[in-house]
């Protein structure tokens, strides 16, 4: 037995919903530790409560689609959030 990480992109449910299948079947023979941010984190911490013999979720920082007007926002997809500091200084493209 092993101990796995798995770290993916939580940003829809695309990726969660692919893993999910893949984690149940590690964790007939390993412990699984998840690691996700957003939509993904929330679906799989549903999928696999606190408590899970087998599979641990942890939620961590990601990027998350920003959309303005109904058009992808790109500079603010990558300065989201601020609090975090992925952009430690003005971001190029963001106004102020």
């Amino acid at each position: 037995m092993a101990t796995i990480a798995i770290s993916l992109c939580g940003e829809g449910r695309g990726h969660a919903t692919r893993i999910a299948t893949l984690i149940e079947h590690l964790e007939r023979r390993h412990d699984v530790r998840v690691y996700c941010s957003d939509d993904g984190y929330r679906f799989l911490r549903q999928r696999f409560p606190v408590g899970h013999p087998r599979v641990s979720v942890h939620e961590i920082p990601g990027i998350v689609f920003q959309y303005s007007g109904g058009r992808l926002d790109v500079p603010s997809i990558f300065c989201w959030p601020m609090s975090l500091t992925l952009c430690p200084g003005p971001c190029v493209g963001m106004p102020g």
